[in-house]
């Protein structure tokens, strides 16, 4: 008898495990009321059904695959919870109602959605490939999402059409879209003259089906040839991949994965990064062949080993908060291993500011030694492609400091350099000099040239840096952000794009000449800040007089972009004419010199740069006297020329190292 009873219950609730869950009873007494006479619902042959076959008043999951064509319009609907068991349905009426949320993602054989008359904000048809005809008026969508991989015309006229129903969308509504999808539906878009803006921004991963191509840039730390012992994975390494047409990049995460998506065809992926002869590379190059797009996944890890011994280190100022009069500023310095040697320095990292115009008010990590102007950090074990950063504050002077009183317009100086310098394979980028132009109001939302609006032509070809800055200036927090740069052809080489840092976990491709960074489930804050630090090289081929540009567009979320400003730099000569009055009364001594320079002005003078003869600046030191003496013991027999920057102006003089 309880075996029985057992089996009775365990019948009775997989019965009742197949009812399909219906929350709302306009929703659930329409479903019922369907009938051979009334087009509620329909099979697969297009005729008029009953759903609730067994006539007990539920809808089971098999009753409801039985639908092929469903019709609830007007029918006083608050909820369709419920519907995702009608998987077979390609055509779904929905208008009039009062829905606030439609939910569709598992109806994925659905051809035709007619929603109109809701209280829809957003509509998500991104699981829905075979999707031809949308109808969603008189809704007050703010998203919508048709990224799924199928591809529509949007000029498309007659039934099926797109057209009207883009028209009609909410000036403010956000559009994803597939990629292939964005230039027809822009065009579109402006030509109607709407608000209304487009991206595929909203996801990271494509629409639809698609495969992918994965793996670690691991570095071999023993150097026993292989990575398959305790490795290292570094961030921000980047990875090239082309099918012979087309060629793309992905930097790897925090994690040191890489990431493509792609489609059929063959692919062949080719690490890419500086000093690469500085390594051995195994595999060097790898090739993928997709024959169809069926969601495979194929691993490719690459292993990164030392070849030689090659020290190679760099250092470089970002400044997060701009400099305001009375205020705190902050600044990332930023420091990484391009060679191949783990380093370890005491006082490795020196940063110089002026103490007379800012006070030191903390930084993220502790300084080991400090004094005046000049913070120090130890740091340890510094290993090949990994960086880290140290965020600096200080309290700039106000405009009533009775000393040393800062206003906008000023020009605040800071120097950066990592040590050891000795063997360095490229010391010139062991010293970072950074010129700050202090201001009041300013645009949380920026790009900024770190080598400033003017830059020796001495430099073309060389690498400029970017810093990108973001703000949620929003009452709620940005769940995700995303940052695009495209990057002119014409006047940098795409191929050069190198990821510094981040401000949170990123995952940044470069997509022909478009530079691409999704911060996934950030979650900033209102008031939060981010920030994105790269490099890039300009074209040897510009001229003096040319200048460069980049901005970038930054989402929030599914609203439309902030466009930055424009960060632009001319390739100007620095050191030109001269003032005779001030040039008179700056003495250097003596000239020729093998030890000690002493530098007399008749003004203050706020700091000296110094340059070789082809116009490099080598190193900057910051005074706030009328004399100060420097040593030159350590130079190289040559010519130098010394400019000493005053109020009144700057002289170039030419210095003689015996």
């Amino acid at each position: 008898m309880k075996q029985l009873t057992f089996l009775f219950l365990f019948i009775c609730g997989l019965a009742q495990a197949q009812v399909v869950n219906i929350p709302d009873t306009n929703f659930k007494n329409t479903l019922l009321a369907a009938s051979a006479g009334n087009n509620t619902a329909k099979d697969q042959n297009g005729v008029s059904i009953v759903i609730d076959t067994n006539g007990d008043s539920e809808i089971q999951v098999s009753e409801a695959l039985t639908v092929y064509e469903l019709d609830v319009i007007n029918s006083g609907i608050d909820d369709l919870t419920g519907i995702e068991a009608f998987t077979n349905l390609t055509d779904l009426l929905c208008d009039q109602n009062n829905l606030d949320v439609l939910d569709v993602s598992a109806l994925t054989e659905l051809l035709n959605l007619t929603c109109s008359a809701n209280n829809l904000t957003e509509l998500d048809l991104s699981d829905n490939p075979n999707l031809e005809f949308v109808w969603a008026l008189s809704n007050p969508l703010t998203f919508m999402n048709v990224k799924n991989g199928n591809t529509f015309d949007p000029f498309e006229i007659g039934t099926g059409t797109w057209m009207e129903m883009w028209a009609n969308l909410p000036d403010d509504c956000y559009v994803c879209a597939d990629e292939s999808e964005i230039e027809d539906i822009d065009e579109f878009l402006n030509d109607i003259g709407t608000g209304k803006h487009v991206s595929s921004y909203c996801t990271v991963t494509p629409g639809g089906d698609y495969n992918t191509i994965t793996g670690q840039m691991l570095f071999d730390v023993d150097n026993d040839g292989s990575c398959d012992g305790v490795e290292f994975p570094q961030p921000y390494i980047r990875m090239d991949l082309t099918d012979g047409t087309e060629t793309g990049a992905s930097f790897t995460d925090d994690t040191g994965e890489y990431l493509f998506y792609t489609q059929e065809g063959t692919f062949t992926l080719t690490p890419n990064f500086e000093n690469m002869e500085f390594f051995t590379i195994t595999p060097t190059t790898a090739s993928v062949t997709f024959p169809v797009v069926d969601n495979s996944v194929e691993v490719i890890d690459f292993c990164i080993a030392a070849n030689g011994v090659h020290p190679d280190l760099e250092i470089v100022i970002a400044p997060l908060l701009p400099a305001r009069p009375g205020f705190e500023a902050t600044y990332k310095i930023v420091y990484r291993n391009k060679g191949n040697q783990a380093i370890t320095q005491t006082d490795g990292v020196n940063f110089y500011f002026q103490d007379n115009f800012m006070d030191f008010v903390s930084a993220t990590e502790t300084p080991d030694s400090q004094s005046e102007g000049v913070l120090r950090w130890d740091y340890e074990d510094l290993l090949p492609f990994e960086e880290r950063s140290i965020v600096v504050t200080m309290d700039i002077n106000p405009p009533t400091d009775p000393d040393n009183p800062v206003n906008i317009d000023d020009i605040l100086l800071f120097e950066a350099i990592i040590q050891p310098l000795a063997g360095d394979e490229t010391i010139e980028d062991n010293t970072y000099i950074h010129s700050q132009t202090v201001v009041g109001a300013f645009d949380p939302n920026d790009i900024l040239c770190l080598e400033g609006d003017i830059e020796d032509p001495v430099n073309i070809g060389e690498q400029l840096h970017y810093l990108v800055r973001f703000e949620n200036t929003g009452n709620f927090p940005a769940e995700n952000v995303v940052v695009t740069m495209e990057i002119n052809s014409q006047q940098f080489d795409p191929e050069t794009v190198l990821l510094l840092n981040a401000s949170h976990g990123v995952e940044a491709r470069l997509v022909g000449n478009v530079a691409e960074f999704f911060f996934q489930d950030i979650q900033l804050a209102s008031g939060g800040h981010g920030n994105i630090l790269l490099a890039v090289e300009t074209l040897n081929s510009l001229q003096e007089g040319d200048a460069v540009m980049n901005k970038a567009a930054i989402y929030f979320d599914y609203n439309a972009p902030i466009t930055t400003n424009e960060a632009s730099t001319l390739f100007e000569a620095t050191m030109s004419t001269q003032d005779p009055e001030l040039n008179a009364g700056i003495k250097v001594y003596p000239n020729p010199a093998r030890d000690v320079v002493t530098i007399t002005s008749s003004t203050l003078m706020n700091s000296i740069e110094w340059y070789d003869v082809s116009g490099r600046l080598l190193r900057l030191h910051l005074v706030d006297s009328q004399e100060t003496q420097l040593d030159v013991s350590k130079q190289a027999t040559g010519v130098y020329f010394i400019k000493i920057n005053t109020p009144q102006g700057s002289i170039v003089k030419k210095l003689i190292k015996q």
